[in-house]
């Protein structure tokens, strides 16, 4: 059995699929994920990632340079990640968990700029983007961890769910976005991720840019057609 089959359990429910992960290092972890983001970007039947089990892990001796591979990987990759946060999130994991594009936590989840084994996270930079600089400076530089309330309030995570329902509500969540016409969500994913490093002006022409060629796609006049229709549209990608 390889070390991704020991680390990495991967299901699939329709288009969704979940990666949940063994307890372990937080490298071995992170490589069995990093293999499986490159395998289901192949599948194009898959439109939306589940990653579950980013909790209470060391940082392993490779932790931080195969953080970078997954944090490239949820930036520049074709699926949307719906990240399922519980135990305590920090170091490496939290570096790469920062880049997935909807983050849910549980009431029991706990997070920290460093890892449970003190060591830090290299996500200063994204920090500032999501709380500002007096707040990263705070939760960089004082390694706190913060609860899963505090860390909805400064905006760590965009929702908070009991233990028992998370993994429930993560795949709601990513079985919505998968619903969605695959063009749109890709289009919705590059403004908010090139928005953080583009003025107001630039953002701006950049989102009606990726308007104006959205609605000369198939999926577009399919959707309009669907609307008067009265049916549900199928969405094809094109």
């Amino acid at each position: 059995m390889s070390a991704a089959a020991v680390d990495l359990a991967a299901t699939r429910h329709g288009a969704v699929a979940v990666l949940a992960g063994a307890p372990g290092p937080a490298d071995r972890w992170l490589r069995a994920l990093a293999d499986a983001l490159a395998s289901l970007e192949a599948d194009r039947s898959v439109r939306a990632v589940v990653v579950a089990g980013w909790g209470d892990r060391p940082s392993g001796g490779e932790g931080a340079a195969v953080a970078d591979e997954v944090r490239r990987r949820f930036r520049e990759g074709r699926l949307p990640v719906v990240a399922a946060l519980d135990g305590h999130v920090g170091g490496p994991a939290l570096a790469a968990v920062l880049e997935t594009d909807v983050r849910i936590a549980a009431e029991t989840a706990r997070v920290a700029a460093a890892g449970i084994d003190g060591a830090p996270a290299r996500c200063v930079a994204r920090l500032v983007h999501l709380l500002g600089e007096a707040g990263a400076r705070d939760v960089a530089l004082t390694g706190r961890t913060l609860d899963a309330r505090d860390a909805r309030r400064v905006g760590l995570v965009s929702r908070v769910v009991p233990a028992a329902s998370l993994l429930e509500e993560a795949r709601a969540a990513a079985g919505t976005i998968a619903s969605r016409a695959p063009l749109a969500v890709a289009a919705a994913r590059r403004a908010v991720r090139q928005a953080r490093d583009l003025g107001p002006a630039a953002a701006l022409a950049m989102e009606h840019d990726l308007f104006a060629r959205l609605v000369e796609t198939r999926d577009h006049k399919a959707a309009v057609a669907a609307f008067f229709a009265g049916t549900r549209p199928v969405f094809r990608g094109e």
